[in-house]
């Protein structure tokens, strides 16, 4: 039996997710728990550079460690999270008659020139992307979350020996099937879970519901946010605001408890951060019964999945200012809160798809028509 081993910095529920999709007792290696990640990352100073070397220094080093002591032929999924880890890890490898997966959760530099941490075109910028081209070569195949993500990343990086596309997508089974008539119709809850970080449009959401005055005040829409991140600051804003609940994300399972008392899940994603990443929040949202409303440009991976899906709405925020945005939003929200039903089918669609398209099954099908397939081009 192939020993394979999905490893990525902070053992999170996505991260097992994807462990038991691959199955024949496929295990996880981190160094980072997702409650102690979440102490760290709301410390001060010194527990959030404690964290950084948890992250980064402290996870390559035990990793390479773990890849030189295990038998031959072993597979390591290895994710970007930090971006230089599957490239160490793929050198490592081959000198173990061993294979890495490059398998990319965020795209680098892209994600950090989006984030204006790195200039484009600059010093930084074409040394991480060296290695992210260097990356591609040397691993044995590559896994992305989005047809977008794999196009601009072959298109800017090369191509891997081999590679798939296979969403991240949670377990319908850790939900139950949603009741789609048991939320009454007024108010209508809207809900934004996870972080929300560079890459996602925090600005056109948050003009978004200050546009719903009114209709918060009035008590027809309320919005609950659970969020962490960069993107939290411009949710200040919005304290204290008559329909706007502000709290910190927490654990998966109080997460899927919460989330069964909405009927819409909000996804938010720049223009820049299309390329870059693909929110895996949404599949669990979808799991939960929730339909969506994607902020994002047209022609990205979630614009598509929500087409293909019709699980939501799109607001297309490709050439607009977040004034604009905010106003598509509102926009969105007032036709939904004079149609229940919509909302109602579309909770019903994304449940459908959660539980089939993207449900437990049809991944690990994905996976295993994946891993085999890199036994015959390595």
């Amino acid at each position: 039996m192939l020993n394979v081993v999905v490893c990525s910095s902070v053992d999170s529920d996505l991260v097992r997710s994807v462990a038991a999709r691959i199955g024949g007792g496929t295990t996880v290696y981190s160094t980072l728990s997702e409650t102690r990640y979440r102490e760290l990352s709301c410390g001060g100073k010194w527990s959030r550079l404690w964290l950084r070397w948890l992250m980064s220094g402290a996870y390559a080093f035990q990793l390479l460690g773990k890849i030189l002591g295990a038998k031959r032929g072993t597979l390591w999924v290895v994710t970007t999270n930090p971006f230089f880890v599957p490239g160490l890890a793929a050198c490592a490898a081959r000198l173990r008659g061993q294979r890495v997966v490059h398998y990319v959760f965020d795209l680098y530099p892209d994600a950090l020139e989006a984030a204006g941490a790195l200039r484009v075109g600059g010093a930084g910028s074409r040394l991480i992307a060296a290695w992210t081209r260097f990356t591609q070569r040397v691993s044995a195949g590559a896994v992305y979350l989005g047809g977008e993500l794999k196009r601009h990343t072959e298109e800017r990086y090369g191509k891997a020996r081999y590679a798939a596309v296979i969403p991240v997508a949670a377990d319908e089974r850790e939900f139950l099937p949603a009741k789609l008539e048991a939320l009454p119709a007024v108010p209508l809850r809207l809900h934004y879970g996870g972080q929300l970080g560079a890459m996602h449009d925090a600005a056109g959401l948050v003009e978004g519901v200050a546009a719903l005055a009114v209709e918060r005040a009035a008590g027809e829409v309320a919005f609950d946010f659970m969020a962490g991140g960069v993107g939290v600051r411009r949710l200040e804003s919005l304290a204290g605001g008559a329909g706007v609940t502000l709290r910190g994300t927490v654990a998966s399972p109080v997460w899927r408890e919460e989330a069964a008392r909405h009927q819409v899940g909000l996804v938010a994603l720049t223009p820049a951060g299309m390329h870059v990443c693909l929110p895996s929040k949404v599949y669990a949202m979808m799991a939960a019964g929730m339909a969506i409303i994607a902020i994002c440009p047209e022609r990205s991976d979630l614009a598509a999945l929500m087409r293909e899906t019709g699980a939501g709405w799109v607001v297309d925020n490709t050439n607009a200012s977040a004034l604009e945005t905010g106003q598509g939003f509102a926009d969105v929200v007032r036709e939904l809160m004079a149609k229940p039903e919509t909302v109602r089918e579309a909770r019903r669609c994304a449940r459908q798809a959660a539980e089939t398209r993207y449900g437990h099954q049809e991944i690990s099908r994905a996976w295993g028509r994946f891993i085999p397939k890199l036994e015959t081009r390595t």
